[in-house]
């Protein structure tokens, strides 16, 4: 085992798409690509021929330079005198002034069809792993596709998804994208307001793709305040309520990784705050929510600055894990595995088969953080196996999406003691031994390579295995996760 990684081929486990989003220009000097055309014929069978604002026409669509597929911020671009969140509906809405002639539509009505049928296949499911009546691809898409905005951020996303599928960036896609947010900025934030929020998710999933963690964060912002605005939470109906906990989801991420605290509070995310009257209700999209909700509030905890003692901290970080232990104590059937494998010669991950999207999410959360007075659950390598077991036995796109993060964050339990953001517990022959502590300076050099070498040495399979399901996921689904693949083969000693 210690050899393992002498042999390993690294292109095996490196997603053969190119990525085309790399991020966002830097400066804001860059101009949001419109046509300023005042055709407003949404069905026109013609794609649109306007002159674009950004300077694309001087060079051909198969030399376009990566750099000009990458999404400037709006709030650099539209108004570089004032802080806005991007997304800010209606800034570029008056009631004063006669509405601005809507930009023409810029695409054939096949290419249309063609992306909206990707949509309903792939994209749509990934903001409904919590929501079993599939508000965005089936229950409420016939309402939404009367939408403009909705229509195109569908587009944009689906687009985008089968640009890093093939492993080429399409000037078309970076166009619906512009277009989308130019509608939003003159929409008149009052109206149609559960098709816009459903548009703003459907952007933070496009941004959320290839963008840094601290960059799509950003952009929940517009979710966060449109939601406020209409005091909507995780109790709205129809797909608003898909929306919030899309957007709940995402920001607890966030959250996690930046050490900061969710955007929303958690005391106005649901009306009863119940774990048992949830529980008794037996609805599994409520029941698995409720996990986030609980995961959530950790976050806040851990990350809060508001000056609270250290006894009434305690006291409320008990109260939290309490809370989990219970959600998991309470699961009703169809939250519990349907069948699980223990980790044996097919594989270093425990097979856990799920029969529902939601119970998988709601398995994740509860894995991620739950404490018991048995010793395996206070062995991070032990939640480390459980992420991965999950989901690389529940070949669900919509959770492969939603797993990126847990992923990451169990792949670097895998890593050497001295790099680990926590105490990680190493293993041979079975049994659990205190990590591999560094070296003091002064020690003999031989000394600090045996050491890194044994590192190098723990969990060979683990790692191998999670590079690729990670690359399969990037494959799959085109969600980037190459950058986080890449930074733990940096900190597992793979790569410079």
């Amino acid at each position: 085992m210690a050899d393992g990684f002498d042999i390993i081929d690294t292109s095996d486990l490196i997603p053969e798409a190119v990525q085309p989003y790399l991020g966002y220009l830097s400066s804001g000097g860059g101009e949001i690509y419109v046509h300023e055309s005042g055709h407003d014929s949404f069905n026109d069978d013609t794609a649109a021929r306007g002159e674009p604002v950004h300077p694309f026409n001087t060079t051909q669509p198969s030399e376009l330079p990566s750099e000009i597929f990458r999404t400037p911020f709006i709030s650099d671009i539209f108004l570089p005198d004032f802080s806005i969140a991007p997304f800010s509906l209606g800034q570029a809405f008056s009631r004063d002034a006669p509405p601005e002639p809507e930009p023409r539509f810029p695409v054939s009505q096949r290419m249309k069809a063609d992306l909206i049928s990707n949509y309903i296949r792939e994209t749509a499911t990934w903001c409904e792993t919590t929501d079993s009546d599939m508000h965005f691809s089936a229950r409420s898409v016939h309402c939404m596709m009367e939408s403009t905005p909705f229509v195109a951020a569908a587009m944009s996303l689906a687009s985008r998804q089968l640009d890093t599928l093939r492993g080429r960036p399409r000037q078309i896609t970076l166009e619906l994208y512009q277009y989308t947010v130019r509608l939003l900025l003159s929409h008149d934030p009052t109206v149609d307001g559960a098709s816009i929020l459903a548009t703003c998710t459907l952007l933070c999933a496009y941004e959320m793709m290839a963008s840094t963690v601290a960059e799509w964060r950003r952009h929940l912002q517009g979710c966060a305040g449109l939601l406020r605005m209409r005091k909507w939470n995780g109790n709205s109906l129809g797909i608003v309520k898909t929306c919030f906990w899309a957007f709940a989801r995402i920001d607890v991420w966030a959250a996690f990784i930046l050490n900061q605290t969710t955007l929303i509070p958690t005391d106005s995310w649901v009306e009863e705050d119940s774990l048992a009257v949830v529980a008794a209700r037996g609805n599994t999209d409520d029941y698995c929510n409720f996990a986030i909700l609980i995961f959530a509030r950790i976050i806040n905890l851990l990350n809060a600055s508001n000056g609270s003692s250290s006894t009434e901290m305690r006291q409320k970080a008990q109260a939290s894990w309490k809370e989990l232990q219970q959600w998991r104590r309470w699961r009703q059937q169809s939250v519990k595995p349907l069948m699980r494998v223990d980790g044996e010669t097919k594989g270093p991950f425990p097979m856990i088969v799920f029969a529902l999207f939601a119970s998988i999410c709601g398995n994740t959360f509860l894995s991620r953080w739950l404490d018991s007075s048995t010793a395996e659950w206070h062995d991070p390598v032990w939640h480390a196996r459980e992420h991965g077991g999950i989901s690389i036995s529940n070949p669900s796109h919509a959770n492969w999406v939603n797993h990126l993060q847990p992923l990451y964050i169990a792949g670097r339990v895998f890593g050497p003691s001295s790099k680990a953001p926590r105490p990680t517990q190493h293993q041979s022959s079975g049994r659990i031994h205190a990590p591999i502590q560094g070296s003091p300076s002064s020690t003999n050099e031989s000394a600090d390579d045996e050491d890194r070498m044994a590192e190098l040495a723990e969990f060979p399979a683990e790692k191998m295995a999670l590079l690729k399901h990670l690359a399969k996921i990037e494959r799959e689904t085109g969600w980037k996760t190459s950058d986080r693949a890449r930074e733990l083969r940096i900190l597992w000693g793979l790569e410079n």
